[in-house]
């Protein structure tokens, strides 16, 4: 007898996010666990510290942004106008 195609596909999917899942497993554990390089690098100091916010965003910017992602349109305007406006001190 035939399997019902609903689980089927269910199935199919659980198996599908198992090897998914392993191969993300097998992936980060290589890119995390190896050995520290031979060179070490020499990163120079900032020569100016920028002044960026690490404040949480506001609720009302997420939400306008989530809407320009999903009307598919790029937020990347509307971004560059938050950034190019000065923070207040």
């Amino acid at each position: 007898m035939e399997e019902p195609l609903k689980h089927k596909l269910q199935t199919n999917k659980k198996d599908f996010l198992r090897l998914k899942q392993s191969k993300m497993a097998g992936y980060f554990s290589e890119i995390l666990n190896r050995s520290p390089p031979m060179v070490e690098t020499n990163i120079p100091k900032a020569e100016v510290d920028l002044d960026i916010s690490t404040d949480q965003p506001i609720r009302k910017a997420v939400i306008g942004a989530n809407k320009t992602i999903k009307n598919e349109k790029s937020p990347a305007k509307s971004l560059n106008t938050e950034l190019s406006r000065p923070t207040a001190k």
